[in-house]
């Protein structure tokens, strides 16, 4: 029996009960001092040497501006740009959101925008969640260090928030094995929940999650770039300038290293914009990189 299957034979009504509780027998060596409310009691044996906690509920932040679990693939060798503007795979909130990438237009220019959808996630199925996680042995740190030939592949880094312990698992080329190369213990485990992550209708089941739409965030995080006048591009593109709107919350001199916007001052500006929109301020022409505000993400990271 796989471990989905196993997480999903706990009955309903048990995790139901559990929610008000809190704590898990995953060890938190990096403990913040916050006290989750107790631990659990050990699971019971399955019959095929895998082990559960029993299910008494895992203690999460529970705030719109939390973090529950994350997932992000970054690349190492990128652009700031790119960077700056890079959406994370998977986010849950806690406040039972989940943020996702959306697929992307192939043309050029693009939309200035990346395309985040958001959706919900009942508070049975994050338990669910955590429960594979501490299950994994996710609720310790892990050193996921691997000998590699594999140039410029992304960085894969899961973050769990949980008991009052933030997990931060980082896993260079994770999944781009070498011919004939065996991953270790530890990696084929991350990859395997960031697999379940990325299909979480069959991981704690469709009727768990709700419907997906485009997200309207209420602020954007800006950089702005000094630009030349734009001109035609060699394919023949004809760039966008408009002007940066009296009503914005910051000037776009002030923005160059990073500057919150909230969306009701600029409308519908990036939602309108593409990769070729120039913007000009005060006489000054920019080149301005956006993204959708998300969950416990500023200009500090």
């Amino acid at each position: 029996m796989n471990r989905r299957r196993l997480v999903q034979f706990a009955s309903v009504a048990a995790l139901a009960l559990a929610l008000a509780a809190c704590g898990s027998d995953g060890t938190a060596s990096n403990d913040t001092g916050t006290d989750p409310g107790g631990s659990a009691e050990p699971g019971s044996d399955q019959g095929d040497g895998d082990t559960l906690p029993a299910p008494e509920g895992y203690a999460h932040p529970t705030g719109p501006d939390d973090v529950v679990i994350e997932y992000t693939e970054l690349s190492g060798f990128t652009t700031r740009e790119y960077a700056f503007q890079q959406p994370p795979v998977v986010l849950i909130s806690g406040d039972g959101r989940v943020f996702t990438t959306g697929p992307q237009i192939a043309i050029y220019p693009g939309p200035a925008l990346p395309n985040i959808q958001v959706g919900t996630i009942t508070e049975e199925a994050v338990q669910q969640l955590l429960s594979i996680a501490d299950h994994d042995g996710l609720f310790a740190e892990i050193d996921y260090t691997e000998e590699s030939l594999v140039a410029d592949a992304s960085t894969a880094t899961v973050t769990i928030n949980v008991d009052g312990t933030s997990w931060v698992h980082s896993a260079y080329a994770l999944g781009m094995d070498e011919p004939g190369k065996t991953p270790s213990p530890e990696r084929a485990t991350l990859l395997e929940f960031t697999a379940q992550l990325t299909d979480l209708a069959s991981t704690v089941g469709a009727d768990q999650l709700g419907p997906v739409e485009a997200f309207e965030p209420a602020n954007y995080l800006i950089q702005s770039v000094e630009a030349a006048t734009p001109t035609t591009t060699p394919d023949g593109i004809e760039p966008t300038i408009v002007d940066w709107p009296t009503t914005a919350d910051v000037a776009l001199v002030d923005a160059t290293q990073c500057a919150v916007v909230s969306a009701e001052s600029v409308g519908d500006l990036f939602t309108n914009a593409d990769q070729l929109t120039y913007f000009v301020d005060d006489g000054v022409t920019y080149q301005v990189v956006a993204v959708q505000q998300l969950p416990q993400r500023t200009c500090d990271n």
